[in-house]
C-alpha cells in the first residue's frame, strides 16, 4: 500500500491547523481594531465572524482541507479494492488450469513442444486452425503409396497351377 493517503491526511491536518491559526489571528486583529474604534465586544465578535465567513482565502483553506481528506479516504478505499482484486486474481490463476484449444491440442499430439505451442498461440486463431487441419497427413507422407505389383506374381501363378 502506498503512503499517498497518509500524506494527503497529513496535508489536510496542516491545512486545518493553518485554518485555525488564520481564523484566530484574523478574528483577534479584527476585534482589536473594532474595539479600539469603540465598537462593543459582542458587535465586534459578530463582525469578525461575518468577515471570516466572507473571506475567500479562509473558504479556500476550508475547501482544500476537506478535499484532501476526502481524496485520502477515496484513495485508501481504492487501494483496498485493488489489493482484494489482486488476491482474487491470484487465486483464480492458481485454481484455473489452462486447457489447450482443440486445434492446439492436435499440434501437441503431433509432438510440438510447449514453447512452440506458446509461439503458435500468439498467432491469429484462424491461421493456426488452418495449419492444424492441414497437418492431418492428407498425402500419407512417409508411408508406402500402395502395392506396385499385382497381388500375385504371374510366374508364380503359372508354376502353381
Amino acid at each position: 500500500m502506498s503512503n499517498i493517503p497518509a500524506l494527503l491526511k497529513q496535508s489536510a491536518e496542516l491545512e486545518k491547523t493553518a485554518q485555525y491559526e488564520y481564523i484566530r489571528d484574523y478574528t483577534a486583529s479584527t476585534m482589536a481594531h473594532l474595539m479600539k474604534a469603540g465598537v462593543p465586544h459582542e458587535k465586534a465578535a459578530f463582525f469578525a465572524r461575518e468577515a471570516c465567513m466572507n473571506n475567500k482565502d479562509l473558504v479556500g483553506i476550508i475547501k482544500r482541507a476537506s478535499l484532501l481528506e476526502k481524496t485520502a479516504e477515496y484513495m485508501a478505499e481504492l487501494e483496498t479494492k485493488i489489493e482484494t482484486l489482486g488476491v482474487a486474481i491470484e487465486k483464480k490463476a492458481e485454481d484455473s488450469k489452462v486447457e489447450l484449444p482443440e486445434h492446439l491440442q492436435k499440434l501437441s499430439n503431433l509432438g510440438f513442444s510447449q514453447e512452440e505451442i506458446d509461439a503458435i498461440q500468439e498467432m491469429p486463431n484462424e491461421l493456426v486452425e488452418k495449419v492444424a487441419s492441414a497437418v492431418t497427413e492428407p498425402w500419407s507422407m512417409g508411408k508406402a503409396a500402395g502395392v506396385a505389383l499385382a497381388e500375385e506374381d504371374p510366374l508364380l501363378k503359372f508354376i502353381m497351377s
